[in-house]
C-alpha cells in the first residue's frame, strides 16, 4: 500500500477550482470551460457541488491552468502532509 492517501475529496477539488486556481490566473469560469472543451455551466456546477468531476476532467483542468504537481494533487483531493508533500514533489520532479 502506498504511503500517500489518494482518496478523492470532491469538495476539496471543487473549492480549489473555484476559489483559487482559475480566479488567481484571471480566467473566468466560461474561459476555463472553453479551454477544457466543456459545456456551458460545467465549472459552476462543479464549484457548487452539483456534479462530481471525473479524474480526467480534473487533470485536463490542471493541464490547461498549468498547475504544478502539488496544486494538481490538491485539485485531485490527494491528502498529503507536509513531509509527504516534499517527498511527493521530489518524486514527481525526478520523473519530469
Amino acid at each position: 500500500m502506498s504511503r500517500y492517501n489518494y482518496s478523492l475529496n470532491w469538495i476539496n477539488a471543487n473549492r480549489w477550482i473555484g476559489k483559487k486556481y482559475h480566479t488567481l490566473r484571471g480566467i473566468s469560469q466560461f474561459e476555463l470551460e472553453l479551454m477544457i472543451e466543456a459545456s456551458a455551466g460545467t465549472i459552476s456546477r462543479i464549484e457548487n457541488g452539483k456534479v462530481n468531476p471525473t479524474k480526467e476532467t480534473l487533470l485536463t483542468i490542471a493541464e490547461e491552468l498549468k498547475l504544478d504537481s502539488i496544486e494538481t494533487a490538491y485539485l485531485l483531493g490527494i491528502d498529503i502532509n507536509l513531509i509527504e508533500k516534499y517527498r511527493f514533489y521530489n518524486h514527481i520532479s525526478r520523473r519530469i
